[in-house]
């Protein structure tokens, strides 16, 4: 994250408005943790500090699937390509999560 959290949050709800115009559901997903040394400090705390506007702007979007809360990286490496993306078996919790109606 090179941006500030408020930032990002601003540029996540200009794309959330033109989707909405266009006729478009919007889903919005949080940033899960990653792995140790995924994120620097200054990272971490902008990481959380966007997810917190996330949960907060639901008026903002159709739907929120928390992926923070489906997925824990520290509990399985297996899920990571690298400290910060998701492989295979980690978006595969996701789209089960979806496929369960988790949305």
């Amino acid at each position: 994250m090179n941006y500030s959290a408020a930032q990002e949050w601003a540029s996540i709800k200009t794309m959330l408005r033109q989707a909405r115009i266009e006729g478009y559901r919007t889903v919005v997903c949080t940033v899960p943790r990653g792995q140790a040394g995924g994120f620097t400090a200054a990272q971490e705390s902008e990481r959380v500090a966007l997810n917190v506007l996330i949960r907060a702007g639901t008026a903002d979007y159709d739907a929120l699937l928390d992926i923070e809360a489906i997925v824990d990286p520290l509990t399985d490496a297996s899920y990571w390509t690298d400290a910060v993306h998701l492989n295979v078996n980690g978006k595969r919790i996701i789209a089960n999560y979806i496929a369960g109606g988790g949305l």
